[in-house]
């Protein structure tokens, strides 16, 4: 089955999704509150899709080890990410974000045997040239103060990288092997579990600004249910697709978020990130082929 069409609608689901975690940095909420209310949206929905579906739980045991494992990471790299956009700008934040795909390249390379044409192994590098085209922040000179500011944010992005890469090769072990719906399900009940103990009881996430409530639950209602849907599509590109060439488009999420960004929040546009955006494409078309 050809994978690519489910990669190219996760990547704008996810451009969407993380833009959506923009809104959320820029009003100043909590990032463990914001992923609690989206965890607990997809786990609604997909726990109603299970139960009407009766799909059975086989394999139960691999299915909860391979969901402990993504939701804990996912948690994780999440969280760490949204909180970063409160330090760095999204055209920062989002590039240095997907230096994941660093990771989740090897991986497929070394551990699940890709095989990329020269074609394809060039998009792939060219996906990852606009990543670091777009990881060097623009703007004028940073007195200590604001590079003190930076690094935490660059520091904490980094780690959600890590994080992230982790989960998403526990969702390309299980995209084959089990059901998708009941895979995702359980993953975020445990997102939901995760956060829920995280913000109750480990981390003050501080009051939401009066007010607010409702804008903060309809956005993670809203990325939740962008989400159910782009990590159902991401399963069934990484089921059909080889992880690495999956993942080089699937980085050029960021592309959409960065423009976003830049209309509505008026976050610099410069040529080297028009240069990124043309690049991107012409990635996405290689590593798609003929």
């Amino acid at each position: 089955m050809n994978w690519f069409p489910y990669v190219v609608a996760a990547t704008v689901t996810y451009g969407f999704i993380n833009f959506i975690y923009k809104i959320s940095a820029h009003y100043g909420y909590s990032s463990l509150r914001m992923l609690n209310f989206q965890a607990l949206t997809i786990s609604i929905i997909s726990g109603l899709i299970v139960f009407f579906r009766s799909p059975g739980l086989d394999n139960l045991n691999y299915l909860l080890i391979l969901a402990a494992v993504n939701s804990l990471f996912f948690t994780a790299g999440t969280t760490l990410k949204i909180t970063s956009l409160k330090f760095i700008p999204v055209n920062v934040a989002m590039p240095l974000g997907k230096l994941k795909t660093v990771f989740v390249m090897a991986i497929g390379l070394v551990f699940f045997g890709d095989t990329p044409s020269i074609k394809e192994g060039a998009g792939m590098v060219l996906a990852l040239a606009t990543v670091f085209m777009l990881a060097k922040p623009s703007g004028k000179k940073m007195n200590a103060a604001q590079k003190e500011i930076h690094l935490n944010g660059v520091f904490l992005i980094l780690s959600a990288a890590a994080a992230i890469a982790i989960s998403i090769t526990a969702g390309k072990i299980a995209s084959g092997k089990i059901d998708k719906i009941t895979y995702i399900w359980l993953s975020y009940t445990l997102v939901f579990i995760y956060t829920y103990i995280s913000k109750r009881f480990i981390v003050k996430t501080g009051n939401v600004f009066k007010g607010a409530a409702g804008r903060l639950i309809s956005l993670g209602a809203a990325a939740g249910v962008l989400n159910l849907w782009g990590y159902y599509l991401i399963l069934k590109a990484w089921e059909y697709g080889p992880l690495s060439l999956v993942e080089g488009i699937f980085s050029l999420s960021m592309v959409i978020t960065i423009i976003f960004a830049a209309v509505i929040y008026k976050e610099k546009f410069t040529p080297i990130k028009i240069l990124a955006i043309v690049s991107a494409i012409i990635a996405a078309l290689l590593i798609k082929g003929t």
